[in-house]
């Protein structure tokens, strides 16, 4: 087959995630899908069951799979990454480069994780978002790919894009940046301009509809002006270049983020009150703020 699309899904809860994603995407673009799995996948959205006999149910279990896509081109998406619009360009782009990636402009597991050897690479080589990946089913990709899965058996590195930031460095591959249009974390402070294509984030649920997700649409995309996300769980907002406005956007980020948690910590309050008493949660209270 020339070209689909590839999810990797071991275990019940992210083969439901893989289903619905699939099922997203089926309603933009009329291409096959196929999906890796621990087990049989009943789904009318999946094409093709690709059984992997040895699931790690970690990290590693992305890039030793990549290569048992059926297609020439591949997008492999995550299951909790969503299609909003048809990308017919990410498999034109397969034509001029081997494969592609966003940057991850947070950077999680090489800014605030301690303890990744990354070796002598220079801090100035970015971490890569595997959460999309397209690419192709040529000599390069499988050397890339082998030599992932390689670095990734033998270390202690947990996470598949901190073995892939050291893969894409010691391989012989032409890999194109894609804009953030193409993998929009929705849980993460994020810039675009232009529609946003894919969305990545978790955002379904046993309940949550098509619909849902067109509506996320809608509101990320009544624009395609410069634009900034803003999600309450992480970050705050700032304007540095003018005084008085980054001290008033602060204390507003940090407001949005206080209000989005409290119902969160008294559902936490209240289960410690009932496991624990009043005077032991309180103490455990204290003791976390402090």
């Amino acid at each position: 087959m020339d070209k689909g699309f590839l999810y990797v899904a071991t275990g019940e809860q992210y083969i439901e995630e893989a289903k619905f994603s699939a099922r997203v995407t089926k309603r933009h673009m009329d291409l096959p899908i196929a999906v890796v799995s621990d087990r049989e996948v009943n789904s009318e959205y999946i094409d093709d069951v690709i059984i992997d006999e040895s699931p790690e149910r970690s990290f590693f279990d992305k890039p030793k799979n990549l290569l048992k896509s059926p297609y020439d081109k591949t997008i492999y998406m995550d299951g909790d990454a969503f299609l909003l619009q048809p990308v017919p360009e990410l498999f034109e782009l397969l034509d001029y480069a081997d494969l592609a990636t966003t940057i991850d402009p947070n950077e999680y597991e090489l800014r605030y994780m301690d303890g990744v050897d990354f070796g002598d690479i220079p801090e100035s080589v970015p971490l890569f978002q595997t959460g999309v990946i397209a690419y192709n089913q040529n000599k390069q990709c499988k050397e890339l790919i082998n030599n992932w899965v390689n670095i990734h058996q033998n270390s202690d590195i947990e996470r598949d894009q901190s073995s892939f930031r050291i893969a894409i460095t010691e391989t012989d591959v032409n890999h194109m940046g894609l804009s953030n249009l193409y993998n929009c974390l929705a849980e993460w402070p994020m810039q675009v301009t232009g529609d946003v294509k894919i969305i990545h984030g978790h955002l379904a649920h046993s309940q949550t509809t098509v619909q849902d997700i067109e509506d996320i649409n809608n509101r990320m995309n009544i624009t395609d002006r410069p634009r900034l996300f803003f999600h309450p769980k992480r970050g705050d907002i700032y304007c540095p270049t003018s005084r008085y406005l980054n001290q008033l956007v602060i204390l507003l980020s940090r407001g949005i983020s206080y209000s989005y948690s409290l119902p969160r910590l008294f559902k936490l309050f209240y289960s410690s009150y009932q496991r624990r008493g009043f005077v032991e949660t309180v103490r455990r209270s204290i003791r976390y703020i402090l």
